[in-house]
């Protein structure tokens, strides 16, 4: 099965003793594992795409409530992803939360990797690379003016000055400028002839930018996930 037709599962926030912990799931099962084990206050149909619903999670094996939670369900490609995701907002607590994510495995889905669901919105066009750095940065932010700066990146707004870089005249070499630094070398940037290459996006700088100390997706022990 290839990672697009598989569904992620993972838990979005500190696990520990707080108000709210909220478990997450993408791919294209997130809806129909979901609805095994959630019971909506009101109506008995499908979940409709981008509403909130009331209800409570249930173990299949005992028929026992766990918690009454939040339900949202955001339908491709409207969502972070751009895959089918369910968002469950619970009580939180690391034996709620755990249970909650063991029942969704034992559905059918698969832990996310660390990083994976930015990766997911990076190879399904959703974000591009600095964007998905940005993610990283907001959440590090230290600063009013480093969240500032991070909110603009997020934005797109690299992105675009890049695009009006290559656009406008700020794309030549200024006149007289000769051989560039990288004339001679094959450094990965530049051919033997001096001339700038253009690559593929790599999804490897994707997640390699979501991982460790950079990451938002970081794994706490039990699949914590950005």
């Amino acid at each position: 099965m290839q990672e697009g037709e598989e569904t992620i599962a993972a838990i979005a926030t500190p696990v520990g003793q707080a108000g709210i912990g909220i478990v997450r799931l993408s791919g294209p099962r997130s809806l129909s594992i979901t609805s095994k084990i959630f019971r909506p206050r009101k109506g008995r149909g499908p979940l409709r795409s981008h509403r909130l619903y009331l209800g409570e999670l249930v173990d299949p094996a005992t028929a026992e409530p766990l918690d009454e939670v939040l339900v949202s369900y955001m339908k491709a490609p409207r969502s972070y992803t751009r895959e089918d995701v369910v968002e469950i907002n619970c009580h939180s607590g690391y034996v709620l939360l755990s249970k909650i994510l063991e029942l969704l495995l034992s559905l059918g889905a698969r832990p996310a990797r660390p990083g994976e669901f930015t990766l997911r919105a990076f190879l399904n066009g959703r974000i591009d690379l600095s964007q998905a750095e940005a993610v990283v940065d907001l959440i590090n932010a230290k600063s009013e003016k480093g969240l500032a700066l991070a909110s603009q990146q997020i934005r797109g707004a690299f992105r675009d000055r890049i695009a009006d870089l290559k656009s406008g005249s700020g794309y030549r070499l200024p006149r007289g400028s000769g051989r560039n630094p990288g004339h001679g070398r094959n450094n990965g940037h530049h051919t033997t002839a001096g001339h700038r290459t253009h690559k593929r996006p790599d999804p490897g700088a994707c997640q390699a930018a979501c991982l460790g100390g950079r990451g938002p997706d970081r794994d706490r022990g039990t699949g914590q996930r950005r």
